[in-house]
């Protein structure tokens, strides 16, 4: 659905428009008239603005005035911004209340002022990434084909050409994607191991290619905690409990050269590693631990100095994957049940920068933010619950909303 019908906004107008402009040119010739005359002149002229301004409404919102807008609900169920370009990729999901419920999910993409919305696609969107430089965004599709049997597929989007490219079909049964640097190859969590039940693989593949896919390792139970570093290219992976890497568990990296891998060698014993955000220069690496044992949802935060070792807990209790550093990668934003805090690596202390507000589903617990990105003057782009995306100003101490999810009301057709 286009985002305005301009047929129906130039027809609307120009009813209304050519009224008003008739209404003016024959003032004098109405005054010569009688009353009777007159008041039908004048209702005519009403019920002809009135409908033009209907049609007016109806190509600009999508809907008729008169009759009130639809039951509206949207939520934004994820929201990535790209650290170089600043666009903002959103998954949304939709729908309207009437004699029924239809629902919709749909990819949108924004310039870095949450303006200029084009939707890319519809339908079921497992995870999306950006590339390093924020000119491709990468997106793995969940469809049903004509056997009914889902399947995954991998896609690549242009913002500056609006071009949507089929890249290559992935396992039923993939549903994170995590990209090297160079965009040449991927790493994604496949199905379990044939060799034992509790083991799943973590297989890497090509960008383009699909029958280059090679079991990289099994891991026991089922984690994500996998990375590339962003300016070495090798490969950082967690294990909680055995894997093919041995007995020992913790955080692994894996030395490649882009034609092999070295042996892996561990970097921090830790069980529960299911986050890993390295800043730009490496130095850092942002850990989110889920609390041990499972079925425990608590995560703790940590920063793992890669030259020295020591992995220091910052927080607990933390938004998952909630945090992004800074271009210098000198500080980190994350976010907790009390709002949004940076936390420096020189001082080692915390600051909290927006307390979260009271939820709008439920005023007795807070609304749940996300940082997003870290902009070089200070600005955090961060997530407000499931409604809006703002920006903490560093310079003023105040936030500006960059884009409400009623923005998208005119892209779902009721």
């Amino acid at each position: 659905m286009e985002p305005v019908k301009y047929s129906l906004l130039f027809l609307g107008g120009g009813i209304c428009a050519l009224v008003l402009i008739g209404l003016v040119a024959s003032r004098r010739v109405l005054r010569a008239k009688r009353l009777p005359v007159r008041l039908m002149v004048w209702s005519v002229a009403g019920l002809l603005c009135f409908g033009g301004s209907q049609i007016l409404g109806k190509g600009i919102i999508g809907w008729w005035p008169f009759r009130g807008g639809p039951d509206f609900f949207a939520r934004l169920v994820r929201v990535e911004v790209a650290r170089c370009s600043g666009r903002i990729a959103l998954i949304a999901f939709a729908g309207f209340h009437g004699q029924g419920v239809e629902s919709a999910a749909k990819l949108f993409v924004a310039d870095g002022d949450g303006e200029e919305i084009v939707e890319v696609c519809g339908g079921t969107v497992m995870d999306i990434c950006w590339s390093s430089d924020g000119e491709r965004l990468y997106l793995l599709r969940s469809e049903v084909g004509g056997s009914k049997r889902s399947t995954k597929s991998l896609w690549r989007y242009t913002p500056s050409t609006g071009h949507l490219i089929h890249l290559r079909e992935l396992p039923r049964l993939a549903t994170l994607i995590c990209l090297d640097p160079a965009e040449e190859t991927l790493l994604f969590t496949g199905p379990r191991s044939v060799e034992g039940k509790g083991r799943f693989l973590l297989v890497r593949g090509l960008v383009n290619v699909e029958q280059e896919d090679r079991p990289f390792c099994w891991r026991e139970g089922l984690q994500i905690g996998h990375a590339w570093g962003p300016q070495t290219g090798n490969m950082f992976v967690a294990t909680s409990k055995g894997s093919s890497f041995g007995e020992n568990y913790g955080l692994w990296m894996i030395q490649s050269d882009g034609r092999g891998a070295s042996q892996p060698v561990v970097l921090l014993e830790m069980q529960g590693i299911e986050g890993i955000h390295f800043n730009a220069g490496e130095r850092w690496a942002a850990l989110f631990v889920r609390r041990w044992p499972p079925p425990c949802v608590d995560f703790d935060l940590y920063v793992l100095d890669m030259a020295e070792g020591p992995a220091m807990p910052i927080a607990p209790g933390v938004e998952w994957d909630s945090a992004v550093w800074d271009s210098r990668g000198k500080k980190l934003a994350f976010a907790d049940r009390d709002g949004l805090w940076t936390y420096g690596v020189s001082s080692g202390r915390t600051r909290l920068l927006v307390e979260a507000p009271p939820s709008r589903l439920n005023p007795n617990r807070r609304e749940r933010l996300k940082p997003l990105s870290y902009y070089p003057s200070g600005d955090i782009v961060f997530q407000r619950g499931f409604w809006r995306v703002e920006k903490y100003n560093y310079r003023k101490r105040n936030t500006a909303t960059l884009f409400h999810v009623g923005e998208l009301r005119r892209y779902f057709k009721s």
